[in-house]
C-alpha cells in the first residue's frame, strides 16, 4: 500500500515512432504490402504513458518526464498529447532547436526486423535533463516523498556516468530500461554501483555481461550476480525470467498473433514495476504474469483527432 506521495520519474528518449508491419517474410530489398502507423514513442515516453494509464486515478502518484525535444509544431503536439491526454508532467522537458527525436521500425509477424533511432535532441541536452530532478531531491526534507528514477539506455555515456557517480542520486531508487544491445552495455557501471532493478531482453543482457547467454534464466541470474538489485529478462516467445533475493522464476508467454513488437518491452516493464510496487506481498510469478499480459495488450496511446 502506498502511504506517502510517490514520484515516478522517467528519463530518456521521447519522440515519434513510425512502424511498418507486414505478415510476409522480410528479405533485404523486398517491397511488401502491410501497414504503416505513426504514434508517440521513445522508451521514456512509452513507459510514462503505460504507468500513467494505471496511476492517474491514484492521487498519491505523479509521473514525471525528464527528456528533450525540439521547438517545432511536431514537438508541440508530442508534449500536448503526453501532458493533456495522458496526464504526464512534462514541465521539465527541455526544448532544443530543431525537431523531435524519432524511431523507424520494420516488423513482420510480431517480430522486429530492423530499426533506426534518432536521439540527437536527447544527446544535445545530456545531463541538463537531470537538473530539475536534482532540485526535487534537495527539496525532499521539506516535502517528503518516495521517488523512483527509470532511466533509458538511450541516454549518453556522460549522462549515465553522472547518475552513477554524483552523490545527489545516492538515495534514489533506480530502474534501468534497456533500449537495444548496442546501447545497453553502457549501463553496466550504473547497474552495479547503484544496485538497480534492470529490465532487458536476452541480447541486451548478453551485451551487458560481455558473454553470450543462452536463456533468460541464465541471463537474469548473471545480471543479479553482477550486482543488480533484481533482474528481469525477456526472450521473445520463449520464457521470461526474474531473479531477486527471493530466487529465480520464469514464465513462458502465451502465443499471440499480430502483436506489435515495438513498445512491448516498455509495457512489460511498467506493469511488472507497478505490480511489485502495489502488491509487495504477491509472489514473483504473479508479477511476471501481470507483465506478460501487459506486453500482449501493448501501450494504449490516446492521440488527438
Amino acid at each position: 500500500m502506498i502511504t506517502k506521495p510517490l514520484k515516478i520519474i522517467c528519463a530518456g528518449l521521447i519522440g515519434w515512432d513510425t512502424i511498418g508491419q507486414t505478415n510476409f517474410n522480410m528479405v533485404k530489398g523486398n517491397d511488401l504490402p502491410g501497414k504503416i502507423e505513426t504514434s508517440i514513442g521513445g522508451v521514456a515516453a512509452n513507459i510514462a504513458v503505460a504507468l500513467a494509464n494505471h496511476c492517474n486515478k491514484n492521487k498519491n502518484f505523479e509521473i514525471i518526464l525528464l527528456s528533450s525535444t525540439g521547438n517545432d509544431k511536431k514537438s508541440d503536439l508530442l508534449l500536448s498529447i503526453l501532458a493533456k491526454h495522458n496526464k504526464i508532467n512534462c514541465n521539465n522537458v527541455i526544448r532544443e532547436e530543431g525537431t523531435s527525436d524519432g524511431y523507424v521500425g520494420l516488423e513482420f509477424k510480431g517480430e522486429l526486423f530492423g530499426a533506426i533511432a534518432s536521439s540527437s535532441q536527447l544527446e544535445k541536452s545530456c545531463i541538463k535533463i537531470f537538473e530539475p530532478f536534482a532540485r526535487l531531491i534537495r527539496s525532499e526534507k521539506n516535502l517528503p516523498f518516495e521517488n523512483f528514477l527509470i532511466v533509458d539506455s538511450n541516454l549518453t555515456v556522460k549522462a549515465i556516468d553522472h547518475l552513477t557517480f554524483d552523490p545527489i542520486f545516492d538515495k534514489t531508487n533506480f530502474i534501468i530500461a534497456c533500449a537495444s544491445p548496442y546501447k545497453a552495455k553502457k549501463i553496466r557501471n550504473l547497474m552495479i554501483r547503484r544496485k538497480c532493478s534492470i529490465y532487458s531482453n536476452l541480447n541486451e543482457a548478453s551485451a551487458i555481461s560481455g558473454s553470450k547467454l543462452s536463456s533468460s534464466q541464465e541471463a537474469a541470474d548473471v545480471l543479479f550476480q553482477m550486482g543488480a538489485k533484481d533482474a528481469t529478462v525477456t526472450n521473445g516467445k520463449k520464457a521470461a525470467s526474474n531473479r531477486s533475493t527471493s530466487g529465480l522464476v520464469s514464465l513462458t508467454p502465451k502465443q499471440t498473433f499480430n502483436i506489435k513488437a515495438t513498445g512491448a518491452g516498455d509495457a512489460f516493464l511498467s506493469a511488472h514495476f507497478l505490480s511489485i510496487l502495489l502488491n509487495r506481498e504477491a509472489a514473483q510469478l504473479k508479477h511476471l504474469e501481470t507483465a506478460e499480459l501487459a506486453a500482449r495488450e501493448g501501450i494504449p496511446f490516446l492521440l488527438e483527432r
